[in-house]
């Protein structure tokens, strides 16, 4: 130790800067399997977290962005500790060099807070994912809730008292009873001479709340439409609630024509026109007397308005496939635009026959979700301007329905009933069943 000009300075042995410089070394070689192991612990622990919180983090990216961090924390550390050791063994700064003494110790100020904020740095990342978890689960609580109560005003019913008499008549041979208010019509056609009234009286009786439940319905679609998860459940919903609701077995009989057995191969008899007349006045009068509620209008509604995305969510429904395509959506292939008027260009004609049989075979391989309508009483329904492709009708009674410009390409129609519906500019093509199943529906009937 000696004064120069006033400054103290202080000289270190060379020494005993080796011995601190190897005491030096060999703790920081103690250090680092420390630091590899709380390497290891931070990126376990960040995988976890990410799989906790629903992220799907790819191995090899994870464990090259973990080393990355690792390397630049062991390069800021052993940056430090020199920074460290040079400045403790640094003769006191004369005024020539005070400063760069003191960048010195702005160096290591600078090196320690970037250090923190590395260490810090996969802690924060836990806790944001953590974090993000704990908000998607709070707002998937809340859409389950949504969900209850929506499903829960599908059911409200109210009870009524008006002054009623019970109504009993047949509807094209079918007896039925209603009872029925001043002012009310029978909800069927009533064969002529056969309505035998009771005497009024007061009645109360549970009917279904229909504000309630369209507001219900309404609910379900605008959680359909914020929750993609959860829509394919919400469209299960609905349907099973206008199967239940509106079911093909308590459709009255539809109005048929009468066929003699001598018709079905021979020319008609005397008086056919007669039955004709009758049968289309019977008709008439059915479609007019036709009401599809409102509750259930509705629901076909919402079903039939689904977006884009929301069929291809349908489409990945239950597959592996998330970006699995709706096949239903594609064109069906028109014979006016591929064939020529004349009809008798080999070329053209195979060509379409092509894409008919791989339009068919991709809609018979469809494995998504389809709307289950089968069995239901769709009698009068506005169905317009609707998508309902893909969807299974089969069963149905569709009577009277309004189908212009509806969408139902590739849905399944079999023993579905559409007397009377209205078909214009109606996209509708059929599921076709291939010859395996066709025969095994022989098999079973026979």
């Amino acid at each position: 130790m000696s004064v120069t000009d006033g400054m103290l300075t202080i000289e270190v042995p060379k020494a005993a800067l080796a011995i601190f410089t190897m005491i030096a070394v060999v703790g920081m070689l103690m250090i680092l399997p420390r630091c590899l192991s709380l390497f290891q612990t931070l990126n376990a622990g960040l995988v976890r977290t990410a799989e906790k919180a629903g992220f799907r983090f790819d191995p090899v990216l994870t464990g090259l962005a973990s080393l990355t961090w690792f390397v630049v924390f062991a390069t800021l550390l052993t940056g430090l500790f020199t920074a460290i050791v040079l400045l403790v063994f640094r003769p006191v700064p004369t005024p020539e060099t005070v400063w760069s003494w003191r960048f010195s110790l702005a160096q290591i100020a600078g090196l320690t807070a970037v250090l923190g904020a590395i260490i810090a740095l996969p802690f924060t990342i836990m806790r944001l994912l953590l974090n993000r978890k704990q908000t998607e689960t709070a707002e998937q609580g809340m859409i389950t809730d949504r969900i209850n109560k929506a499903v829960a005003g599908l059911g409200e019913e109210k009870i009524q008292s008006r002054l009623m008499q019970q109504v009993s008549y047949t509807s094209t041979g079918t007896a039925m009873v209603e009872v029925l208010g001043r002012g009310d019509e029978p909800s069927n056609y009533v064969d002529p001479d056969s309505a035998k009234y009771g005497d009024w009286q007061v009645v109360q009786r549970t009917v279904p709340n229909l504000e309630v439940r369209i507001g219900a319905i309404y609910a379900l679609e605008r959680i359909a439409q914020d929750s993609a998860r959860d829509h394919v459940q919400i469209m299960e919903i609905l349907c099973a609630y206008i199967r239940e609701n509106a079911p093909a077995r308590e459709a009255p009989t539809w109005p048929e024509l009468e066929m003699l057995e001598s018709e079905q191969d021979e020319p008609l008899e005397k008086g056919w026109e007669a039955r004709l007349a009758d049968f289309r006045t019977r008709q008439k009068a059915m479609i007019d007397g036709v009401i599809c509620r409102t509750d259930i209008l509705a629901a076909l509604s919402v079903i039939g308005r689904r977006t884009a995305h929301q069929r291809q969510l349908e489409a990945a429904w239950g597959t592996e496939n998330e970006t699995a395509p709706f096949t239903f959506d594609n064109d069906y292939p028109d014979a006016k635009t591929m064939l020529p008027d004349d009809d008798h260009d080999p070329k053209a004609l195979a060509q379409f026959e092509a894409e008919k049989d791989t339009w068919d075979a991709e809609a018979h391989g469809y494995k998504g979700y389809r709307l289950d309508l089968r069995d239901t009483n769709l009698r009068g329904a506005d169905l317009s301007d609707l998508n309902f492709t893909g969807a299974k009708f089969q069963g149905a009674q569709m009577q009277a329905a309004n189908l212009e410009a509806a969408q139902m390409q590739g849905a399944n129609l079999r023993e579905a009933q559409m007397k009377g519906a209205i078909l214009t500019t109606a996209r509708i093509h059929a599921e076709k069943h291939n010859k395996a199943q066709k025969k095994k529906k022989e098999h079973n009937t026979a």
